[in-house]
């Protein structure tokens, strides 16, 4: 199978690149491996009409490129929070910790030479 560029990872950049480049004329290839496109972008329904991101892609204060180009594909953003409790959940089957709980874990494995 020929093609003049293979872009690998059907990311947003990935799949940016992808149509930028197609829209010039060459012609493209986007492998993935995963069943499905977006990379890091990934959310899940916890119930309740409510979605969390839980990808780690986030838009920050200033990001404006990015912003115009999630305009242009038609994607949809929510806003996160900042206030209130700082949770975390290990492995996703594990306790969950306060921020203050998460710190001494890195501490430790800071000690540990794990970080």
């Amino acid at each position: 199978m020929k093609c003049d560029v293979v872009v690998v990872g059907p990311g947003t950049a990935g799949l940016v690149a992808a149509e930028r480049l197609s829209r010039a004329g060459c012609s493209v290839r986007v492998p993935e491996a995963r069943d499905r496109v977006g990379g890091r972008t990934l959310n899940a329904d916890i119930g309740g009409g409510k979605i969390v991101e839980v990808g780690g892609q986030f838009i920050g204060p200033g990001q404006h490129t990015i912003g115009r180009i999630v305009t242009e594909l038609g994607l949809a953003t929510f806003g996160t929070h900042n206030e209130g409790a700082h949770l975390l959940e290990l492995f996703r089957t594990g306790p969950v910790h306060t921020k203050e709980t998460y710190l001494d874990i890195a501490e430790i494995m800071a000690r540990r030479g794990a970080l």
